[in-house]
């Protein structure tokens, strides 16, 4: 996947993958964090490729296991906790993971193996250094990740996106965007579980940008918004 080679290429350049509320992910460090991610995956799932599920909101180490799962070949599954709980729960029944990485407040996921921030921490210094051969990627028409809807008139259905597709995409839009590889800081507004916020990911780290991300409560907060805005300028 392109991603994954872009952000391999500029892991040897001091460059900045990620930044959201004052926390800065380097390329270096994300490409570390998801390789150590993505043989811990491979380890629970051995062939299987079910997807993983991610829930959280912009936090920058759900980028690092969103790459995490498309190098041990499976899909992610993004649900922001603006998300009703109920809603959740009705996803992962439909997906059935073995792993859902939670980056909120809520603990209560059934029998769901649960990775919050302590744990992921553990994870990534136990497979510090480890890393997946590129025959194990996400590849072709594999899907990349699913997208579910909301839910608002019924049950949530899942979109399937796949490799192809969002390399294609990312080829098409990158010089619409004006996204070279020179150095630049690109902002990223929607939620990772709505499909707007792939405009900005996908062509970004193909090309070495940043990704500057607004969380929740920045949007909440027209005076924080601002003031990160102009902190770009």
């Amino acid at each position: 996947m392109k991603i994954i080679e872009g952000i391999k290429k500029y892991s040897n350049t001091d460059r900045t993958a990620l930044m959201c509320n004052g926390d800065k992910l380097s390329y270096k460090d994300l490409n570390e964090y998801s390789d150590a991610i993505s043989v811990f995956l491979k380890d629970v799932y051995k062939e299987e490729d079910t997807p993983i599920v991610i829930y959280g909101n912009k936090e920058n180490m759900i980028m690092a296991c969103m790459i995490g799962a498309l190098k041990s070949g499976r899909a992610y599954v993004p649900l922001d906790i603006s998300f009703p709980i109920d809603r959740v729960f009705e996803v992962t029944k439909e997906i059935k993971p073995k792993v859902l990485f939670n980056f909120s407040d809520e603990r209560n996921f059934g029998d769901i193996n649960v990775i919050d921030m302590d744990k992921l921490n553990y994870i990534i210094n136990e497979y510090q250094g480890k890393s997946l051969d590129k025959e194990n990627w996400v590849k072709d028409d594999e899907n990349a990740y699913i997208l579910f809807t909301s839910g608002s008139t019924g049950k949530p259905k899942g979109v399937q996106i796949s490799s192809n597709n969002l390399d294609s995409f990312s080829d098409w839009i990158s010089p619409y965007l004006n996204i070279d590889g020179s150095e630049k800081v690109i902002m990223n507004q929607p939620a990772y579980s709505f499909d707007l916020s792939v405009t900005t990911i996908y062509p970004g780290l193909i090309h070495g940008a940043t990704l500057f991300s607004i969380s929740k409560d920045v949007l909440a907060d027209y005076k924080e918004l601002f003031r990160q805005l102009v902190s770009q300028i």
